[in-house]
């Protein structure tokens, strides 16, 4: 019985930190669609790499991607980001996931664009929960009709 036991635990732990993972991507984009920076802050390590192939590359990593990405939002009337299809691989205290986002970004004069693809994040286990290391962002599609997202720099390398 106690083999039972230890792989019950061993599948709740697995099954538990999944759950916060996916709790890491709402406070992502939650905090993006509501202006708190520091809930963004919240999901990623300091140093973690970015690499969207929607916006220029980022030397610095984090803190550049999230200075750029404040620039755009405060122009911006309105954002809302969905995510779904996620698929979380946890290994001991890292763990891999592919998720699919769809965002739509409105203007205050209500032209709008909206992107989606793919984010491939490596993240790892810290004592504040699972942050994000690493993320890759790659575009699905866009859609562009009255050029905001040209006009805000973003949509294309």
């Amino acid at each position: 019985m106690p083999e039972r036991q230890t792989i019950e635990a061993a599948t709740a732990q697995v099954l538990t930190d999944k759950l916060a993972i996916q709790e890491n991507l709402s406070r992502y984009v939650f905090g993006f669609d509501t202006r708190d920076y520091d809930m963004v802050r919240s999901v990623f390590l300091p140093d973690a790499t970015i690499d969207y192939d929607s916006l220029p590359p980022f030397e610095r990593g984090f803190p550049e991607f999230l200075e750029m990405s404040i620039g755009i939002l405060e122009q911006l009337a309105s954002t809302q980001h969905f995510i779904g299809s996620v698929h979380v691989a946890v290994a001991g205290d890292t763990a891999h996931c592919t998720s699919y986002v769809q965002a739509t970004h409105v203007a205050g004069d209500g032209r709008m664009f909206v992107g989606a693809g793919r984010y491939d994040d490596d993240l790892v286990r810290t004592a504040d929960g699972w942050r994000i290391a690493a993320r890759v962002f790659r575009r699905q599609w866009g859609r562009d009709d009255d050029g905001l997202g040209r006009s805000l720099n973003v949509g294309k390398r």
